[in-house]
């Protein structure tokens, strides 16, 4: 197979789709990439309720793969408006199709101590197919406290690496217009907070409807284990200092919606 043609042939299919593109119909979709355990699920179905619109995959395949935009998907639900959410990195690539369709995200983070905990209740509790790192049931023999490490060691610069992406290329580069959103606005101001994101993603509703949608979601399935803050602190001093360090290699970025 000659690589090269094939993907010259693409590309040429991509600029004769692109002119037939609904820009008004693109600029209505959701997209939503967030960390893993950081209330993304529980934003969603408010979301759902509100906008009415049809929930899609935008990625090739999730389970232990990173969950990149799929091209194909886009265009085969251009035509109508969705709702998105993934634990979508903000590469070149994406930033790229996000634009190119006119989506605008939402980015939903949480305190990294936080979310570790959270994520490893979610292993247990649930499965362990994420792309952070490759676990199996095996992870739940180690002591606790090389379970905490590999927590440290494997995942967390994962969620370093997806938070530096969205900020350079949301802040710094300013490629794109996002929105940012933290689990503890979500948990502790619900109301503002989802007012504030439909707003930026075009869905003006009525302060009743963003209750009703509230009380909605209360009711179905959010993955929320607690839904609190502070779990983090089963981590020693020790521990969450090695989680800090991970930050000086990015001097000019600000953590501090990591809780960093």
């Amino acid at each position: 197979m000659n690589v090269k043609k094939v993907n010259n042939a693409f590309q040429e299919s991509w600029n004769l789709f692109k002119y037939r593109l609904d820009k008004n119909k693109l600029s209505h979709s959701i997209f939503i990439a967030g960390f893993p355990k950081s209330g993304s699920t529980y934003l969603s179905r408010i979301l759902l309720d509100l906008s009415g619109y049809k929930d899609v995959h935008l990625a090739y395949n999730c389970g232990r793969n990173d969950q990149d935009i799929y091209r194909p998907y886009l265009i085969k639900h251009h035509s109508i408006s969705t709702f998105t959410a993934h634990h979508t990195r903000g590469t070149d690539s994406n930033i790229q199709l996000l634009n190119q369709f006119h989506l605008k995200p939402i980015l939903n983070v949480r305190n990294i101590f936080d979310v570790l905990i959270s994520y490893r209740d979610h292993c247990k509790s649930d499965n362990t197919l994420f792309a952070m790192a490759y676990l199996t049931d095996k992870y739940f023999e180690l002591a606790e406290e090389n379970q905490l490490n590999l927590l440290i060691d494997l995942v967390t610069p994962w969620y370093i690496n997806f938070f530096v992406s969205w900020y350079h290329q949301a802040i710094i580069e300013k490629n794109i217009k996002a929105h940012w959103n933290t689990y503890n606005e979500l948990i502790n101001e619900p109301f503002e907070t989802v007012k504030i994101a439909s707003n930026f993603v075009g869905l003006k509703k009525s302060d009743n409807e963003i209750c009703e949608a509230l009380k909605n979601a209360k009711s179905g399935f959010t993955r929320l284990n607690k839904g609190i803050e502070g779990r983090g602190s089963i981590f020693t001093d020790e521990q969450k200092d090695k989680v800090r360090n991970f930050t000086k290699y990015y001097p000019w970025v600000d953590f501090s919606k990591m809780g960093l």
